[in-house]
Order: C-alpha cells, then structure tokens, then sequence
C-alpha cells in the first residue's frame, strides 16, 4: 500500500503455529493489521487461531471500530473456547492518508514504534481476548512520521532461549535486547529489519529447542 511497506514472518514451535498475523486492506488509504498469541501450542492453539483471525476479518468486513473488534472478539472467544484458552492481541488500523495508526492491545506485549532513535512502547489496550465474557478496551491514536519503524511481535522473540521450566528470565532475549536491535537497525527497509531481528534471536538461541511461537510484523513509513 503506497506510503508503508509492511513484512511479516512466523515460526511456529510445533507443526502448527498458535499465532497468526493478518493484514486487510479496507481501500487505498487504510489497512488494518493484527498479530494474535492463543495460549497453548499446536493443533488446538492453531484452530482458535484460525477462528479468531475467521472472527476478526468479520468484523473488519462491518467495520467495527478498533475497540469494538476487540470486545466482540473477547466475547466471542469466551463463549466458543473452554475456559483455559484465551488470546493475547495487537490490533490496528493504518490510514496513509491521514497518516495515523488506530490500534488497541489485548494483553499483548506493547508494539515498538521507534523514531529518531527513540522508542514508544504502544500499550493502550485492555485485558486479553477470552478472560472474561464482558470487556472493554481503550485505544489511542498515533501520529505517523517517515522513517517511522513499527515492532509488533508475540513474546515468543522476547521468551527465546528459554524453557517452560525456567526458573530465571535472565536466560530470555529479553526486551531490552529486542530494543536495542530496533534502534540499531531502525533506519533499514522493513524486510532488512525483520531479517535482522530473526538472526539475532536465532542466533542467541543456537542449538537450543524453540519451545513457543515466535512471530514478527515489520511495517516503516515512507
């Protein structure tokens, strides 16, 4: 879409990926972008995967506001999911035009918007998709300036290296690693960008078993 270029990628830790990212264009000017962690991994994770982003296009298809998507959907996960399967989200909406990102969390770690060498972390939001029947999510409005880069990933980049028995965190790539790669390589295309961040992490983590999801969106403003 004129005005961003936008890259994804995703490996999953089993056969079947229990994220999902998502892009949809609503015209010339507008795209909204989502990224998804279902708790739990392989088939059953990828099933609500597939539900939730089946769900989402629906109602990005009756244009649902930002925060309204994400209540619909937490309701809808709640009532069609057992009682241990929830989501984390990202969710956002792109307008080139104006220049602006819409977006809301659900639980998901804050998307990286890096600019000037600087970082804001996108954390407006709400609780994550399927905790509780009822929820309701702010949202915020950002204004969007070129070379701008835009990080939004599941936490299987910021887990890496370690194992669901880990007593010590030290072990993780962590989100300052994360950070400080951003900034590093801010001003590359966001293909280059997303390359950059899947080696460091592959390569702190060489030789040892990926035990979560790990799923990266890249988008840069031109």
């Amino acid at each position: 879409m004129a005005g961003i270029e936008i890259v994804a990628h995703s490996t999953p830790a089993r056969g079947l990926c229990g994220d999902y990212y998502d892009f949809i264009q609503l015209g010339s000017h507008e795209m909204v972008v989502s990224l998804a962690d279902i708790s739990g991994k392989g088939t059953s994770a990828a099933m609500i995967a597939t539900m939730l982003q089946s769900a989402t296009r629906m109602c990005v298809g009756n244009y649902y506001p930002v925060p309204a998507t994400l209540a619909i959907l937490n309701r809808f996960v709640f009532q069609h999911t057992e009682m241990a399967r929830y989501a984390t989200m990202f969710h956002g909406q792109v307008n080139t035009q104006d220049r602006t990102l819409t977006y809301s969390s659900a639980g998901h770690p804050p998307a990286l918007l890096c600019r000037n060498g600087g970082l804001q972390m996108l954390e407006k939001g709400g609780p994550m998709v399927g905790i509780f029947e009822h929820c309701s999510y702010e949202h915020d409005i950002v204004a969007l300036q070129s070379g701008d880069a835009l990080v939004i990933y599941s936490d299987g980049v910021t887990d890496a290296g370690t194992t669901p028995e880990s007593e010590n965190m030290d072990d993780a790539f962590g989100q300052q690693r994360l950070e400080s790669v951003i900034v590093a390589n801010a001003a590359l295309s966001a293909g280059a960008l997303l390359d950059v961040i899947s080696s460091e992490v592959a390569q702190y983590t060489a030789g040892g078993k990926q035990f979560d999801d790990i799923t990266l969106v890249v988008m840069k403003v031109k």
